[in-house]
């Protein structure tokens, strides 16, 4: 091969190698584009996750305020219409509240397109200013109360960013979120009382114990042994402790800490001056709110009473010299309002059923509170052996009448007692004992929650004589933590216990109160 063939075939080899190196350049360069690509993608897409978190987040929190505050309730079936959300703009910065917002064929395209309101004119959506310059949009979509078997409030709610207002472009993937929010309620707990609590043989301790701590001077003679705001005894007058047992104080500490037997699970948690204090009165405005209900979430009997009322099978009838207001079933769950004293027998063997007892018109009157009181020998409330709850909530006491000749044998239920607890009669609770015989029954057995002024008082020994009953047992019921009675009286705050992505197909009236839809 010559010379000048030779150069030709080696310039023809670098040209071909030139251009595969180019080709090569090219082929690297468009992979590390793409790789910096789907990199920026998946940054964008995480952002834009980020992003639809904080609104979410936002969305629960300003719910959560909104019941907090009363801005919406029980009375409103816990909806936020216009003047609801106006409201809450007006306390929580960077929002405002506007009307049916929706975002066309774009926000369809993103992923949802669901109208569940039965009057979607009157869904109003917030929208809340982000710190990357987009905008933040929520709005409720479906909302189910707490009922029956469930004491959480299921909200479902529809979330998205944009770039701006009302059809502006749709940052990322709407969001279709099921959250279930729970409050604290008196029901959580085996007692809470404002006064001090003396624990001792009788009581299983199974649930949680709370004094709010404050010296109760009607019945100051009666527990001057009381020392600090709680008091375990020790020795063969030490109380069972189980599973659940927990005990706190608002101010000051717990006398002999420890001092309980522990039949099963974890040891008990002692928890001194937590601070919390939990007010008895919201039982009285939950009254007042009550009437105000009545007609439409509540069956209301008003007058004077007294009221005869007899739980029996799944439903309660009552009856008064000034009327009747029949039969009320349970299943489903009821709410029932009365003014004036309740004469209370019988059992509940299905249903979940709340009976509030006040004043004439919901006002509270301390010096002459209702009472509810248990009138026959057997128990008394809920079978707790059924899907059976029961929930008292009186602005005075919860009284066996064994002044009347009964000895009732004990009662299932969750109490709040506004300004009382549960306790022999009145007449009894003096210093020394009263003149003639007094009544003593056998064993007094009580399973629920008590929420009182003061801790209940079954017995009373003046060492000469004694009235009530000498053996109590007590139990909380741990079917409360999941089947609050309806309408229950809350401790607050609000707060949510999980949130999750749900599908569209959940808001089908099959799947919608389903708690694993999403």
């Amino acid at each position: 091969m010559t010379g000048t063939a030779r150069h030709r075939a080696e310039r023809a080899s670098a040209i071909v190698g030139a251009i595969a190196l180019m080709v090569l350049g090219a082929l690297l360069v468009t992979a590390i584009l793409a790789m910096l690509d789907r990199s920026d993608e998946r940054n964008r897409s995480r952002t834009q996750r980020a992003a639809s978190v904080a609104v979410v987040d936002h969305a629960l929190a300003s719910y959560e305020y909104a019941l907090e505050s009363n801005i919406t309730d029980e009375t409103a079936d816990f909806l936020l219409n216009e003047a609801a959300m106006t409201k809450l703009a007006q306390f929580r910065p960077g929002m405002q509240p506007v009307s049916n917002a929706t975002f066309g064929t774009d926000f369809k395209a993103k992923g949802l397109d669901v109208t569940t309101m039965p009057n979607p004119s009157t869904r109003w959506s917030m929208r809340v200013d982000q710190a990357d310059g987009t905008t933040g949009w929520w709005q409720t979509i479906a909302v189910l109360p707490p009922r029956g078997n469930s004491p959480n409030l299921v909200l479902y709610l529809r979330t998205w960013n944009a770039t701006g207002d009302q059809n502006s472009q749709v940052v990322g993937d709407a969001r279709l979120v099921r959250a279930e929010l729970r409050p604290g309620r008196f029901s959580d707990y085996q007692m809470l009382v404002d006064g001090p609590i003396i624990l001792g043989y009788g009581l299983t301790i199974n649930g949680r114990i709370h004094t709010n701590g404050y010296p109760d001077a009607y019945l100051v003679d009666m527990l001057v042994d009381a020392g600090k705001p709680m008091k375990l005894y020790t020795g063969a007058d030490r109380p069972h402790c189980q599973g659940g047992a927990g005990f706190s104080t608002a101010v000051g500490g717990i006398e002999n800490k420890g001092g309980c037997i522990v039949d099963s699970g974890p040891t008990p948690r002692y928890l001194e001056k937590t601070g919390e204090r939990y007010d008895l009165l919201r039982g009285s405005n939950h009254l007042t709110m009550l009437s105000k209900l009545c007609g439409t979430r509540v069956r209301c009997g008003t007058g004077t009473g007294p009221w005869t009322v007899t739980l029996s099978g799944s439903s309660m009838t009552a009856t008064s010299p000034n009327g009747s207001l029949g039969t009320v079933s349970a299943v489903g769950g009821a709410v029932v309002y009365l003014t004036g004293n309740v004469r209370l027998s019988g059992m509940l063997n299905g249903g979940q059923l709340t009976i509030g007892v006040g004043n004439q018109g919901g006002s509270f009157n301390v010096n002459g509170s209702a009472s509810i009181d248990l009138v026959g020998n057997g128990m008394i409330g809920a079978n707790t052996s059924t899907d059976a709850i029961l929930g008292l909530v009186v602005e005075g006491d919860i009284i066996p009448r064994i002044d009347e000749g009964y000895c009732p044998a004990g009662l299932n239920a969750a109490i709040v007692s506004a300004s009382g607890t549960l306790g022999v009669p009145p007449q009894y609770r003096v210093p020394a004992p009263p003149v003639g015989a007094v009544p003593l029954c056998g064993t007094f057995s009580f399973t629920g929650s008590l929420g009182a002024h003061y801790m209940s008082l079954m017995r009373i020994n003046w060492g000469v004589a004694e009235v009530g009953y000498p053996s109590r047992l007590y139990k909380f019921d741990p079917r409360l933590l999941t089947t609050a009675p309806p309408m229950f009286p809350t401790t607050g705050p609000w707060q949510t216990s999980t949130w999750k992505d749900a599908d569209p197909r959940c808001l089908s009236a099959a799947n919608i109160d389903d708690a694993e839809c999403g």
